[in-house]
């Protein structure tokens, strides 16, 4: 095959390409039922994986975000962010030259096929889970789900200030608020997600929360990341190594977290402590 832009090959051409990044930069084993939705998706709308592919190619990543949310049934959603990402005036700019790139790459590996290599017994083991029907609590999902059931809703707040007992957790990009009642009926499904992640008891970095104690990458979204991060800090289950002023030293300046023992029952902060609690967090936040 030689390398053109995609526009100028043909239809057929154009699937080989995607059909080989689906394959080839796959980790995961995939069924023939997913191979089937996926050339489904191909056939109806060629430039909306053709977009996943370039934006998994400059994250660094494979199709095996899009295997994951086929397989869990978040497929859309999965290309509500791919779209969202795909209309940004960031990617417009680049996505002539990273398609340049990209079917170079393509090219390049279908002209002199690298020998395979084998999955390691961990992915192989947690595709067998999932293929069985024994998929991980710890999905993008589950987390948003959980995360959006706790919130505070409009009839519990008033003045910008909580009518119920609350409990508040300090993500990395966002500090939120949680009832505390919702909140604590969840914990044992938190606690389920939080232990789904490797090395917790001795600390892991923020970039590498992505992965699950089996490998597998159950999201490449930092967004869903924090929500677990403040899910499990709402708990007193998950905390930062380090205050956020050291964070500077830890690599790309994201903070370590570690995991704690899980607590019999969870109280919550009364909504007259709301104030004082909220003041002294900010107060940190503004003097880093």
């Amino acid at each position: 095959m030689e390398i053109k832009r995609f526009s100028e090959y043909t239809n057929d051409e154009q699937k080989q390409l995607l059909m080989h990044w689906w394959h080839y930069y796959g980790k995961l084993p995939v069924t023939l039922a997913e191979i089937e939705e996926f050339m489904e998706i191909l056939d109806s709308d060629i430039n909306l994986i053709k977009n996943t592919a370039l934006i998994a190619y400059a994250k660094g990543e494979t199709s095996q975000d899009l295997v994951v949310a086929i397989r869990n049934g978040i497929k859309e959603q999965f290309f509500d962010q791919v779209r969202e990402i795909s209309t940004t005036l960031e990617f417009e700019d680049y996505e002539e030259e990273l398609e340049k790139h990209f079917i170079s790459e393509m090219v390049r590996t279908i002209n002199n096929p690298e020998e395979s290599k084998p999955m390691s017994l961990e992915t192989i083991l947690a595709t067998i889970m999932q293929l069985e029907g024994k998929s991980s609590p710890l999905t993008s999902e589950n987390v948003i789900n959980i995360y959006k059931e706790c919130l505070l809703r409009e009839n519990e707040v008033k003045d910008n200030e909580p009518l119920v007992d609350f409990l508040m957790a300090e993500g990395i990009m966002a500090v939120t608020v949680f009832n505390a009642e919702r909140l604590s009926a969840r914990k044992d499904d938190i606690v389920s997600m939080i232990d789904e992640l490797a090395n917790l008891e001795e600390g892991i970095s923020f970039l590498t929360l992505c992965m699950d104690k089996n490998g597998r990458q159950w999201t490449g979204d930092h967004r869903v990341m924090d929500l677990l991060i403040q899910l499990g800090i709402g708990i007193d289950y998950l905390s930062y190594c380090l205050p956020r002023d050291m964070w500077k030293v830890f690599p790309g300046q994201m903070p370590y977290l570690i995991k704690g023992k899980e607590k019999e029952e969870i109280i919550g902060n009364k909504p007259h402590e709301f104030k004082k609690l909220r003041d002294e967090i900010f107060k940190k936040k503004d003097t880093k």
